[in-house]
């Protein structure tokens, strides 16, 4: 199990580091300004590409959940079916006020509820990782709240804080041996 759960864990690392810089370099022109319609025209095979490598980060997650905790793994999992089924959408219609809430707030809060519920109910994982994993869910929830209500400096904050905490995360979970 620990040789699955270190394969898995360093795949979600390097899936999510790759989205990570996939948003911010041809997802975000793409998400906000007037031009984005224009962007994804022009873009629209990084456009798709980009979304598909965040459906991978989507399946990776859960994955990495379920080797930790199968109630945390299942509403994962209820996260990235809003997740991909919405991200079909951006790629197929565009950006919508529907979809940032669905990802932003839905998709993401069952992540981080999931994320929450595999750190109180594994209190033997390591200090370390506990901790970065309090903070990840924090700022899931932070990005919650900027998609809820709409807050664009809150959702790029918590999105940049988020994402490089559960890269770390999942390698600690890698590491971890319990």
């Amino acid at each position: 199990m620990m040789k699955r759960r270190a394969a898995i864990a360093y795949t979600c690392a390097v899936v999510h580091a790759i989205a990570t810089v996939v948003m911010a370099s041809f997802l975000a022109p793409g998400l906000t300004g007037a031009n984005a319609g224009a962007y994804i025209a022009a873009h629209r095979l990084a456009w798709t590409s980009s979304w598909l490598v965040w459906q991978c980060a989507a399946l990776t997650l859960v994955a990495l959940y379920a080797t930790f905790s199968r109630p945390a793994a299942i509403i994962g999992a209820l996260g990235a079916s809003i997740d991909i089924t919405s991200e079909w959408q951006y790629i197929l219609h565009g950006p919508s006020r529907t979809l940032e809430f669905a990802i932003g707030v839905f998709a993401n809060g069952f992540y981080s509820i999931g994320l929450l519920l595999l750190l109180v109910r594994r209190r033997d994982l390591p200090l370390s990782m506990r901790r970065i994993g309090w903070f990840v869910v924090l700022a899931g929830f932070a990005m919650c709240a900027g998609s809820a209500f709409s807050i664009q400096w809150i959702e790029i904050a918590s999105t940049a804080a988020l994402f490089p905490a559960f890269v770390i995360w999942a390698i600690l979970a890698a590491r971890c041996d319990v």
